[in-house]
């Protein structure tokens, strides 16, 4: 059995309150520092190239600090180049990052490398789709492949978002509840602390 992070899962959870799809647009959220490697510009490009239909259904909120190599100043000159503003916005670090997950429809990490991402993690555990760069354990986490992508490529984070905003309301609550069910297992405190007892023991 693989041995992941423990996450709490009574912190991160779903909110009984959630309604998906609010206003009609597909609520994505990315909690990432604006670092080059985070992709921004990558995933500005794919938003870009939507018809206007679909951009009309997407409303991305990412939640971050600056990084201080300018990825921000120009993600945020192609957000204007493009006219995206009413689309793309970015907010300052939250200190209640897991009640904006819990509210929101979907995760997303667009990171060209990570080691095993704690938002995809916790973006599971709190009952959320989530789309995902193919990096590190991400494909043994995230079963359904058009939600993964290689991070180089515009046209499959383009593809993986369009999967995301057709979702109906159903079908993105059913693929939270798979989510949530499969990091309630991968991520138990009591199963990773055997895993790494049995490590031990060899």
């Amino acid at each position: 059995m693989l041995a992941y992070h423990l996450i709490d899962n009574d912190f991160w959870k779903p909110d009984e309150n959630y309604r998906p799809l609010k206003n009609g647009k597909m609520n994505l959220v990315v909690a990432a520092t604006h670092l080059h490697y985070k992709n921004a510009i990558r995933l500005i490009e794919a938003v870009n190239s939507l018809s206007e239909a679909e951009k009309e259904k997407l409303r991305i909120n990412w939640y971050g600090k600056d990084g201080n190599d300018n990825s921000l100043n120009e993600s945020i000159n192609l957000i204007k180049l493009y006219e995206l503003d009413d689309i793309i916005k970015f907010h300052k670090p939250s200190n209640n990052i897991n009640n904006i997950y819990s509210n929101c429809d979907a995760i997303g990490l667009f990171s060209l490398f990570e080691g095993l991402p704690n938002t995809v993690c916790e973006g599971m555990m709190t009952q959320k789709p989530v789309i995902a760069s193919n990096v590190s354990d991400v494909s043994l986490l995230i079963n359904n492949t058009q939600a993964i992508f290689n991070p180089k490529k515009i046209n499959e984070i383009k593809d993986s978002l369009i999967w995301l905003i057709r979702m109906n309301k159903n079908q993105l609550l059913d693929i939270g509840s798979v989510n949530r069910a499969k990091a309630n297992k991968l991520f138990d405190k009591n199963d990773i602390i055997e895993s790494y007892l049995k490590l031990l023991e060899k």
